[in-house]
């Protein structure tokens, strides 16, 4: 099994050709997270031998095992109140720039961040 992979069990009904329950090991890494137009972020899913299933939406999974921690997205977080610290919200764009899709990505998971509103198209998250 490649170390890079999270174990994670399918919690949406919605993953095409997956199991609800079933546990599945997902690639959540920046570099292997694709993006839709409508900013739904998609993992490569392996099944438990490690032969590839194809992409599902990373909110159907609930990760299990990973090398994220919570402490790390706090950190990032603190990162950006230094960085800004008279700034309540900023840009999606912006917090990407500064700490990459990856650190957006762990601060919207463990609920660091929430949007907020969009302005002019760029979403805005209140820090």
């Amino acid at each position: 099994m490649k170390k890079d992979l999270s174990r994670a069990i399918c919690i949406s009904e919605n993953a095409t050709k997956l199991k609800t329950g079933e546990t599945y090991f997902i690639d959540a890494r920046e570099s292997m997270m694709t993006e839709t137009l409508n900013g739904i972020f998609h993992v490569d899913v392996y099944d438990t031998d490690a032969n590839y299933l194809g992409m599902a939406p990373r909110r159907a999974f609930a990760v299990i095992e990973t090398e994220m921690k919570s402490s790390q997205a706090k950190e990032i977080l603190r990162d950006l109140k230094r960085m800004y610290p008279t700034m309540e919200t900023l840009y999606e764009d912006l917090i990407i720039s500064e700490v990459g899709i990856k650190g957006l990505y762990m601060l919207r998971m463990y609920h660091l961040i929430e949007t907020c509103g969009t302005f002019n198209g760029r979403k805005l998250y209140a820090i």
